[in-house]
């Protein structure tokens, strides 16, 4: 389905998403249902909306890709912020499972970003203990996670569909701490989203030599001091 796209696994690269891109790729993502007939005419809406929320939490919360393709349903759950003003905010906050030290960290997406693909999903899969990327077969989930090279394929398809030549979901990653760091969401927060356990980790290898955020950052001081 996607070999005329992509012919070889991904590879780990220094790239990264814009943030330009990285919100086109969001937008591109909230419509995949509605459009991806125009694309796979032989796949299902349920691949497109596994597939679309996949996508959106790589881009929304910075996870690695395992992380995501192993979540399971039960691990994604309704929460709240109420604010100094009174104003509530409705968000979901999710346990990811990482292989790196076998631990679970918590991360949050505000809910209107994914919640009809949330409840699509939960009204689709059999049980909340099944993981998202659920394979479908013979008319019944199998409970058994995707494989990794056909959500690769998937995501550098989307990307180039959005007009960006870049391949993988790593560069998402990047693409997602190089977001937040540049609008300036402290380094230790966004080390602790992207599951290190050291600051210096973030710093060389998604904000060394990052000439966006470096190019970001001039341009704030340069209003900062006119």
């Amino acid at each position: 389905m996607f070999s005329e796209f992509c012919s070889a696994p991904q590879k780990r690269s220094t790239d990264f998403v814009t943030e330009n891109e990285l919100e086109e790729l969001i937008d591109f993502m909230k419509h995949w249902p509605e459009v991806f007939k125009e694309h796979f005419p032989k796949s299902s809406q349920r691949y497109a909306y596994r597939n679309a929320l996949i996508v959106l939490l790589y881009c929304l919360s910075g996870a690695r890709a395992d992380e995501v393709i192993s979540l399971k349903m039960e691990h994604i759950k309704e929460s709240e912020y109420k604010d100094d003003n009174g104003s509530t905010h409705l968000f979901y906050t999710i346990a990811y499972h990482t292989t790196k030290g076998d631990k679970y960290r918590e991360v949050v997406v505000r809910r209107e970003e994914i919640e009809p693909f949330v409840n699509y999903m939960r009204a689709v899969l059999p049980d909340p203990s099944c993981v998202l990327s659920s394979t479908y077969t013979n008319g019944t989930y199998t409970n058994k996670k995707m494989p990794d090279v056909d959500m690769w394929k998937f995501t550098t398809y989307a990307l180039k569909a959005i007009g960006v030549h870049k391949s993988g979901r790593h560069i998402i990653r990047r693409g997602y701490a190089t977001k937040e760091l540049a609008d300036g969401k402290d380094l230790a927060i966004v080390a602790m989203e992207l599951g290190h356990t050291s600051t210096n980790t973030t710093f060389s290898a998604y904000v060394k030599n990052n000439p966006e955020l470096m190019m970001k950052r001039k341009i704030e001081g340069t209003k900062t001091k006119s």
